[in-house]
């Protein structure tokens, strides 16, 4: 027994020692090939549409296998005490979730778009799991114009519509959406599903606040990251907890114990019903994704991320806007 904790010591104290000269952190646990093949459609089609972005899904992947991009996990006491974090919170206000620190090279060492990715850490604290797949995509572009992976600058029209928050028609799938006036059921709708998030790192195209002279170009802002992870994850988490899911499963129990020897006509369909189909381990309601009461929850769950929002109250009841993964 105390071979056995001796022999887990060392092997933790080699880990430690091996990665980065003994810095701070663990060899995190999270699979980025697997969160890479989770959302491999969405990268795609992420990088797809911005074509000042020079790496390809397979670059990913193949920078995760080769050991080029690596996740460490920080305790909340090692998190704190990150040199890189208490500057950049210092500088922007805000507490950051995760990060990627990269390296990357040209010829004579210049930073620029074409740069070739040389190699990275993605550090998190414990319990921020769920920031790793927006930190995946900074392996592809960086937020401001001139850095790896952006457009050199942003166009003239782009600017005006910034200036403008979103006004402008623009047809890019990560383009400005303007909010509408909230009174009304219409602006409330187009505001939860439609509009962009307002920030000023992306809204402001000059006299931005100290440090944030360059803004982030809109089709890389932190919006745009954070996508990558909302759709899938609420998809999963509905399919998993909803009627559908339940009612397939008792399908194929059923099955299983009486098998079909003639024709099975189709049910018929059924309106769908406002009561819980069952209850979390908290005893929270779970609803028929097709119900209005589903619908009412993921409208609350949307503009509570929006918003920035850590938590949130629907129905009476107290719920956390972190995703799942």
């Amino acid at each position: 027994m105390v071979r056995n904790s001796l022999d887990n010591l060392l092997t933790a104290a080699s880990l430690k020692r091996y990665q980065d000269g003994g810095e701070v952190g663990s060899p995190s646990q999270v699979d980025l090939a697997k969160v890479a093949s989770e959302h491999e459609d969405f990268i795609r089609k992420w990088v797809k549409q911005r074509p000042a972005v020079t790496s390809t899904y397979e670059d990913l992947i193949g920078a995760i296998q080769g050991g080029k991009l690596t996740a460490r996990e920080y305790s909340p006491e090692e998190w704190k005490g990150l040199e890189y974090l208490r500057n950049k919170n210092t500088k922007e206000g805000h507490e950051t979730g995760a990060f990627l620190e990269s390296r990357y090279r040209t010829a004579t060492g210049e930073i620029t778009p074409e740069a070739e990715f040389e190699s990275g850490v993605i550090r998190y604290p414990t319990g921020g799991e769920s920031s790793i797949p927006h930190e995946l995509l900074h392996y592809f572009a960086s937020h401001r114009p001139g850095q790896p992976g952006t457009p050199k600058t942003i166009n003239p029209y782009i600017k005006l519509d910034m200036a403008l928050k979103g006004w402008l028609p623009s047809l890019h799938p990560a383009g400005r959406r303007p909010s509408l006036p909230g009174k009304t059921k219409l602006g409330q709708w187009w505001n939860r599903k439609f509009a962009t998030k307002q920030a000023p790192y992306s809204d402001n195209p000059t006299g931005a606040p100290k440090g944030e002279e360059t803004p982030y170009h809109p089709w890389y802002d932190e919006d745009a990251f954070d996508r990558i992870g909302a759709e899938y994850s609420e998809f999963a988490e509905q399919f998993r907890t909803g009627e559908d899911f339940q009612s397939g499963k008792r399908f194929i129990d059923d099955l299983a114990q009486n098998p079909v020897t003639e024709e099975v006509k189709p049910a018929v369909p059924q309106a769908v019903s406002e009561v819980p189909v069952s209850f979390d381990k908290n005893k929270y309601p779970i609803y028929n994704k097709q119900s209005n009461k589903a619908q009412s929850f993921r409208d609350a769950f949307r503009q509570a991320r929006r918003e920035g929002e850590a938590t949130f109250t629907w129905d009476g009841r107290l719920y956390t806007s972190e995703l799942k993964q």
